[in-house]
């Protein structure tokens, strides 16, 4: 619709056509919204715009190529061998944590990521570019978690409380943790 219009489209049933998705339930809507004058100028920054759009859409492809690449030479080859003892029904504390202890490659990191209800292979990306794969420097899951600014606090003093943060941390690492439970709730 967008390029439509920068095109020099001024129809607004034929841009109300042109509308996808729900927005096509609204089309009596969609044309009154339509309804305008556009000067050149406009149309100008609209393709300037949309020009800007598709270059950052290769920038990104460009990105995502070369993290993919980082993470296929980071890759160990052959798969990971667990041994059968660690693999045994009678779980043991000492065998859970040296079945934790095992190294993993970075694709096998993902591919575990990706299995969290809400975390793409993006998000799981982007996890491990800022974790990395080393846990031990972590004391434990409490302790990662409040690294990524993911744990707030609730103080109460009297009749009122009061939420607060705990405002050390990595702002992007709670982004994308938010930005991923928003979109396991819509699931």
């Amino acid at each position: 619709m967008l390029k439509a219009i920068a095109q020099g489209e001024t129809d607004t049933q034929t841009l109300a056509e042109l509308a996808k998705g729900r927005l096509r339930r609204k089309l009596q809507e969609l044309k009154q919204a339509l309804f305008g004058q556009l000067r050149s100028h406009h149309r100008f920054l609209i393709s300037n715009h949309l020009t800007h759009l598709d270059f950052l859409e290769e920038q990104m492809a460009v990105f995502d190529a070369q993290i993919s690449e980082h993470i296929r030479a980071q890759t160990t080859s052959g798969q990971l061998e667990v041994p059968n003892a660690l693999l045994s029904t009678e779980s043991t504390e000492q065998n859970l944590s040296q079945l934790e202890n095992l190294p993993q490659s970075w694709e096998q990191a993902l591919v575990l990521l990706d299995t969290i209800p809400g975390v793409g292979r993006q998000t799981a990306e982007l996890l491990l570019a800022e974790i990395g794969m080393d846990m031990s420097r972590f004391k434990s899951a409490a302790h990662l978690a409040k690294w990524a600014k993911l744990c707030p606090g609730n103080h109460e003093s009297a009749p009122s409380a009061l939420l607060w943060s705990n405002w050390s941390g990595q702002p992007l690492v709670t982004k994308w943790f938010n930005s991923s439970s928003s979109r396991c709730r819509e699931m």
